[in-house]
């Protein structure tokens, strides 16, 4: 996506609008940022993220076997069992074998 002179995205308050969190946006919404413009828009997964955050401490996490870009790496689709789809939204999660323990808290539920 070429857009070089584009120097505002404002959708914040508009409910259902986001910015795919890939990396390839995540890379574009930094030059959009640098160039003195302003990105309002929030990430397509910062909901999914909370979530699994919540279900990570719920379950454990620390203690898993493979945690690998739990609670580290910004894009979901770097962290160990979950699968996204285009706009970096959760899609799936296996985490079968892994070692969790503790209860599955209610804010998985926002993962639709």
């Amino acid at each position: 996506m070429r857009l070089p002179n584009l120097q505002i995205v404002e959708c914040a308050g508009t409910l259902g609008v986001c910015v795919p969190a890939t990396d390839e946006f995540r890379e574009w919404i930094r030059q959009v940022d640098f160039i003195q413009g302003t990105v309002t828009a929030p990430f397509c997964d910062e909901i999914d993220k909370q979530a699994l955050r919540d279900f990570f401490d719920a379950t454990n996490g620390a203690n898993w076997t493979q945690s690998d870009g739990w609670m580290e790496d910004e894009n979901l689709d770097r962290w160990h069992g979950v699968r996204t789809d285009s706009i970096g939204r959760v899609a799936g999660l296996d985490l079968s074998g892994n070692g969790l323990s503790g209860h599955v808290p209610a804010a998985l539920e926002r993962l639709v």
